[in-house]
């Protein structure tokens, strides 16, 4: 039966199946439940506390409960699914920056593009690759101007050294220096050349160099015997239009407006148009995230199932109450936890599916996604009592001074005591019917 409106499927033990009750505490792994109890009432012999691995498993469950508390939340909001992003209708010559998202005022936009942002770039004279390098040898330097800074380069030459030899070393002496500039050799065919290239883009004095020989003499320096002052590419700025209106940027990646970014890829012949749709590539990767928050949540109660697997066991039981409306939208549960099968998560976002199941939005008979009827509000209340029972478990005796009383196995009650024999009702973990309707107490604020 379909999770969804089959209530009377997947509410059992109310009372009970959503807080960890006392008694199954002492059994949670790394705590000190050989002989004593997990603590001890106050002057008993062999008080109990939690040590440190019992800390460090709590510690986990409230880490990983918050972020998968957050991620219920994001799931959950009906805005996030429908989020538009910008659409570029040619992808070779432009793509969309990754954190558009188009505000209210935009519409459809035609973007032409003239030239693209580079800098300049030097290509050696191209050599023989295992032919012996004529210039100088022994010690020789050279210098690059960048912008007006120069820096001089020096490195040791040996006789016989092939030409790619040479080039390989003069590429690596450059690029130690982190400079204004980068090189790198390219080898085909038998032969290689030396390219240099300005890190930055657009007709600036940064994006700009000359190179000059320091050593040398009549055999030739490093520049001159290998042309490396022979510039293949000028540094010029991207040219482009938008809806016929012409613009300039020394950079290749520009806002056209409307909170739109695209990055120029390639000169056009045609206009690119940009368009908008629905981000279904950012409702996948908020679904995949609230997947692996999930599944790190699982995975602490499944390393824990030998000595309680109360985590565990209530996320297994929240998926099967929805597991059919869960399976058509491409989420499976498995020993590792929950799997996407991409098809259908597509699909179900195209469909409206997998809205319609996450917050429950304009489906006539749905419950809201607070309470536990709903897939994400039966999360909601796990997630929230694993985090505030694992907190008040691993704080109790070390920072509020009080420990628990001697009636440790009450199911829907139990009080703490202080040194001074007061009681402090701790009955906050507790879900109950009244009147057919759940009631959260403690909780339900934070559930909103």
């Amino acid at each position: 039966m379909s999770g969804i409106g089959a209530t009377s499927n997947y509410v059992k033990s109310l009372q009970n199946q959503y807080r960890y009750n006392y008694a199954d505490t002492v059994a949670y792994k790394g705590f000190n439940t050989a002989v004593n109890p997990l603590y001890a009432k106050k002057g008993e012999s062999g008080d109990g506390y939690v040590n440190s691995a019992g800390a460090g498993y709590l510690g986990d469950i409230q880490k990983a409960g918050k972020t998968f508390d957050s991620m219920i939340g994001k799931v959950r909001d009906v805005s996030m699914y429908g989020q538009t992003q910008a659409i570029s209708g040619n992808t070779d010559a432009l793509t969309i920056h990754g954190d558009s998202r188009p505000d209210a005022d935009f519409s459809n936009a035609s973007v032409a593009i003239h030239a693209l942002a580079k800098g300049q770039a030097n290509t050696s004279n191209t050599k023989r690759t295992n032919d012996i390098y004529e210039g100088a040898t022994g010690y020789q330097q050279f210098e690059i101007e960048v912008g007006g800074k120069t820096t001089q380069i020096g490195l040791e030459i040996q006789a016989g050294s092939t030409n790619k030899q040479v080039m390989d070393q003069i590429a690596s002496a450059i690029n130690s220096k982190n400079i204004g500039v980068m090189a790198s050799v390219s080898s085909s065919h038998g032969e290689s050349s030396l390219t240099i290239q300005a890190r930055g883009t657009g007709d600036d004095a940064n994006n700009q160099f000359v190179l000059r020989d320091l050593t040398g003499g009549f055999e030739g320096g490093m520049v001159e015997a290998l042309s490396l002052n022979r510039i293949t590419q000028e540094a010029q700025d991207a040219r482009y239009s938008v809806n016929g209106e012409e613009f300039a940027s020394k950079t290749n990646t520009v806002d056209i407006g409307n909170g739109v970014k695209v990055t120029l890829k390639a000169i056009t012949d045609e206009e690119v148009e940009i368009t908008e749709g629905r981000d279904t590539g950012g409702i996948k990767q908020t679904m995949k995230d609230f997947v692996e928050a999930f599944n790190e949540l699982y995975e602490i109660g499944l390393s824990n199932a030998g000595s309680n697997a109360k985590l565990q066991q209530d996320l297994v039981e929240a998926y099967n109450a929805f597991y059919k409306d869960m399976e058509n939208v491409g989420i499976t549960m498995s020993s590792d936890g929950l799997k996407i099968n991409e098809d259908k998560l597509d699909k179900a976002i195209e469909d409206g599916s997998l809205e319609a199941l996450f917050t429950a939005n304009g489906a006539t008979g749905r419950p809201n996604v607070s309470t536990m009827y709903s897939f994400t509000g039966r999360l909601g209340m796990i997630a929230t009592n694993a985090q505030h029972n694992a907190a008040t478990y691993a704080a109790a005796p070390s920072s509020s001074g009080y420990t628990p009383a001697t009636s440790k196995t009450q199911e829907n009650n139990y009080n703490w005591e202080n040194d001074t024999g007061s009681t402090i009702n701790k009955n906050n973990f507790n879900l109950n019917i009244y009147n057919n309707e759940l009631t959260l107490g403690y909780f339900m604020d934070m559930l909103g």
